[in-house]
């Protein structure tokens, strides 16, 4: 960090007691390397004091909220005239950022290349599986989740919706694709990169409303982002009414029913039954 110990005001006094040590820490110490760099960048954002330096930082093991305070930071230090490398490892922090600013150097045919803006698009959109997985943008209709769970249980709702003679046809038989593309912070991937626009047919989106923990008011910030950018879908952009969709089911052995309280957490006691 340079000599003499920097200065810097921070939120937390350990991390700043840490630094002023001048100290090797380890990933085993009191706070995590990342979180030392990340209170290091966002003091560096407030009063950028060093010249010619080039700000680098591949970001690892952040919470959402910590990803957050890093992308304000950066946009920050580059308004400054600051140079910035970063090396995103979540799709939540690459939506938080401007299209513009993103560059992936890809090998091609041996050679180091930095991909245009068009190539960038094309190689988010295949990284993510849009382009691996053409049932996804070939189907009548596209429905995202957040992870194969999901897929499964709405499948089988249809199914049997399908067996009870509730609806006239299966998902598969009328066309309809359902895609897991992660969290919702991994949503914000796709509203930077407008990927939704590559979807053929319409498309629907049905998310964990996280009720009753913290992610919950983070969650509804996405999907406002999502209903902003994309008024006319929003009777298509969902949430669940309770935590999760594990919170829907129901046991029943014998003459015995336990129905799920609306915000508990559901897989904690998954294996109570």
């Amino acid at each position: 960090m340079g000599e003499p110990a920097p200065q810097f005001v921070f939120q937390d006094p350990n991390l700043a007691e840490l630094i002023k040590q001048r100290e090797k820490v380890g990933v085993t110490g009191t706070a995590k390397v990342s979180r030392i760099i990340l209170a290091f960048l966002l003091a560096q954002s407030e009063n950028a004091s060093i010249d010619n330096v080039v700000y680098a930082f591949e970001a690892n093991d952040l919470s959402e909220e910590d990803e957050a305070l890093l992308a304000q930071a950066l946009l920050k230090l580059v308004a400054k005239n600051k140079q910035v490398i970063l090396i995103p490892r979540t799709p939540h922090l690459m939506g938080l950022l401007p299209l513009e600013g993103i560059k992936i150097i890809k090998k091609v045919a041996g050679q180091q290349q930095l991909l245009s803006d068009s190539q960038i698009l094309a190689e988010v959109s295949s990284s993510l599986g849009l382009e691996a997985d053409q049932r996804a943008v070939k189907s009548r209709c596209v429905l995202l989740v957040e992870g194969q769970e999901d897929v499964r249980f709405v499948t089988k709702i249809n199914q049997w919706m399908y067996e009870e003679k509730l609806v006239e046809a299966t998902f598969a038989e009328k066309g309809l694709f359902i895609l897991p593309v992660g969290g919702c912070g991994s949503l914000l991937a796709w509203l930077n990169f407008d990927l939704f626009s590559k979807l053929n047919g319409p498309w629907f989106i049905l998310i964990d409303s996280d009720k009753g923990t913290d992610e919950a008011k983070q969650s509804q910030r996405h999907l406002h982002r999502i209903r902003a950018k994309y008024p006319w879908m929003q009777a298509h952009i969902h949430a669940t009414f309770k935590r999760e969709i594990e919170n829907y089911l129901v046991f029943k052995e014998g003459k015995k029913t336990h129905v799920f309280a609306p915000y508990e957490d559901v897989k904690q006691h998954m294996y109570d039954f």
